[in-house]
């Protein structure tokens, strides 16, 4: 997806972002035809699918086989307000996870740019209409009618947000030949349509773990933590594919001591309150308190922990920064999602303790795509600062920026 671009990113991509890339590509294969399949007995009765026959397996009355059986039943309404548009976002968002990962792979390296251009614009393209198609769906949805409710919808919108903001501003990055901010949009856009194989690998995990436990509490207990997950994992994608150690024209503090600091005794108040909230809400959201608190350390530990090493090492300040403003934008989550859960409850009329937990899983996902824009801001006003080179540059396997051979 590449227009008229001044400058190739990524030198060699590294030994372990391919192998890892191989690995996704390989998963998303596997992943595919089932996911497809389950979709077919909502458009027509009595169709086969991967699931129905693991249950005509089981003893018809085992937990497992009453937990599909309840899982069926459960989805099948919600689906009838827009099947086809529903399975056609389904369909195409399976040629996405093929294509994502050859784009990736194709835009880190000079020799395939003629390819990684034809398949941008089929990839775009393809992007577009699976999200017109989820819009389609949710719009004629009501909330209430979403499988596993409001808090769930709540969820959807916000993944769609981000995909749909992601490929506008990719596509804008790249007309603009900025090519390192390009590939950091789509690989965020990416990261966050993986939120769908994601979710469902959740449900296997915990329904596997305790049967007793219903689908659709299943899909808000995961959900709950899925947003962390897929910012985290476009942080990490990024960093992967963009080698550089220091960006010509950054300023040298992205985010100053200061400025964690507050972001830090704001994020703990947040997750305090949103505690203590919790406490005086139903017993069911219990596993949801559980799994959105490990997900939060987990998050903020990996973040601290790649900016403290980087800054130890103090040769590459470009992924200190960028791994500073990441935690920092984390930790806000939980007082962010308290904030919007609020205005949602307002707005709307949902329960309070509905419109909260749809505002903490949201909340972080907006706080994910903040961090996204704060540096994409910073690299546009580097870009400003830099003084201009005669020759288009590329980023050296080493890191550094390294003159483009023509020829």
């Amino acid at each position: 997806m590449m227009s008229q671009p001044q400058r190739a990113s990524g030198g060699a991509m590294s030994r372990p972002a391919q192998i890892g890339l191989v690995v996704l590509a390989i998963g998303c294969l596997i992943y595919i035809p089932g996911t497809v399949l389950a979709m077919l007995p909502y458009v027509h009765d009595g169709a086969w699918t991967p699931e129905t026959w693991v249950r005509d397996l089981l003893p018809s009355s085992s937990p497992a086989a009453l937990s599909i059986t309840a899982a069926f039943a459960g989805r099948k309404a919600p689906y009838l307000h827009s099947e086809w548009p529903m399975l056609i976002h389904t369909v195409l968002g399976g040629g996405i996870m093929l294509l994502g990962p050859w784009q990736l792979f194709t835009g880190s390296t000079r020799r395939m740019m003629r390819g990684h251009k034809l398949l941008g614009r089929t990839y775009a393209i393809i992007v577009a209409v699976s999200m017109i198609a989820a819009a389609i769906y949710l719009v004629r949805t009501p909330w209430t009618d979403v499988f596993s409710g409001p808090v769930f919808a709540v969820g959807l919108w916000g993944f769609w947000l981000g995909v749909v903001v992601s490929l506008v501003l990719g596509i804008t990055a790249i007309r603009r030949g900025a090519v390192e901010r390009h590939l950091r949009w789509m690989v965020f856009g990416y990261a966050c349509l993986m939120s769908a194989p994601l979710l469902r690998l959740g449900w296997t995990l915990i329904m596997g773990i305790d049967h007793s436990v219903p689908m659709p509490k299943a899909n808000i207990y995961f959900g709950s933590m899925l947003f962390g997950i897929c910012t985290l994992g476009a942080t990490i994608g990024a960093r992967a594919i963009d080698h550089r150690r220091v960006v010509p024209g950054m300023r040298r503090v992205w985010a100053s001591d200061n400025a964690i600091f507050t972001c830090t005794a704001i994020g703990l108040v947040g997750f305090t309150m949103l505690g203590m909230l919790s406490f005086t809400w139903a017993p069911e959201w219990g596993p949801t308190r559980v799994f959105y608190s490990a997900t939060w350390f987990t998050v903020l530990g990996i973040s601290a922990g790649f900016g403290i090493r980087h800054r130890a090492k103090g040769t590459h300040p470009y992924a200190e920064q960028e791994w500073r403003v990441t935690f920092a934008a984390h930790i806000l989550a939980p007082a962010v999602g308290l904030a919007f859960g609020g205005v949602l409850m307002l707005a709307t009329g949902l329960k309070a303790e509905t419109a909260e937990m749809a505002g903490v899983a949201v909340g972080w996902g907006a706080c994910g795509l903040g961090a996204f824009v704060f540096i994409d801001r910073e690299l546009r006003r580097a870009a400003k600062r830099a003084p201009r080179r005669r020759q288009p540059t590329v980023v050296g396997s080493s890191g550094d920026l390294e003159p483009a051979r023509v020829g």
